[in-house]
């Protein structure tokens, strides 16, 4: 049975790779979600929302920070507005193969929440803590259709909505280091699901 208990076992079973981010940045993170947070509660779609909606843009944010450290590269737009101008998968900027790639960063000991019909694949990250984060890796769309569980989600609101599940196989996240390990993660698993090939002959 998949839960949050099973979390650590899959979490440890992930080569990921952990970032630390710096004080500056997480400084600059800080002051970003307490900015966002004041926008987003005046949205329509969020005014009943709790507390979290900070702290759920900071972990976000951290991700995105922590994968520009690994990639070496810059793709994060600071811009604050309405949620429906910013809907674009997080890696756009990037251009391809890279621009329908999103990330996904949750908490240690919490599954990763994804959309039950996802437009793209997830980089994977898990927040340690205040300034650490694992990128796990890239999960292809076919795992994230795969893998999934509602039961996984806590927030009933979030269940109510019926738009999205509960990924629970870490162990299926593709590492990367680079942007050149990225586009090969990429790459292989569309390989995978190539029907195409006779994947016998690699027996």
């Amino acid at each position: 049975m998949i839960n949050k208990h099973s979390f650590k076992k899959h979490f440890d079973q992930n080569l990921g790779k952990v970032i630390v981010i710096s004080n500056q940045d997480i400084s600059r993170i800080s002051t970003w979600a307490n900015d966002i947070a004041k926008v987003k509660t005046a949205e329509t779609g969020y005014k009943n929302d709790s507390n979290k909606i900070r702290k759920r843009y900071y972990t976000g944010m951290l991700g995105e920070v922590a994968l520009e450290y690994l990639l070496d590269t810059k793709f994060i737009d600071w811009d604050i507005g309405e949620s429906k101008f910013y809907n674009d998968p997080d890696l756009r900027a990037l251009g391809d193969p890279f621009s329908a790639i999103g990330i996904k960063t949750v908490e240690k000991g919490n599954f990763p929440l994804v959309k039950k019909n996802p437009p793209g694949p997830e980089i994977i990250n898990v927040k340690i803590n205040n300034n650490e984060i694992c990128v796990l890796g890239l999960v292809d769309v076919e795992s994230l259709r795969t893998y999934t569980d509602d039961t996984l989600i806590i927030d009933p609101r979030v269940k109510a909505k019926g738009q999205k599940t509960g990924y629970w196989n870490l162990k299926a996240a593709i590492p990367f280091d680079s942007l050149e390990t990225l586009k090969d993660a990429l790459n292989f698993s569309s390989l995978i699901y190539d029907q195409s090939i006779d994947w016998d002959m690699y027996d």
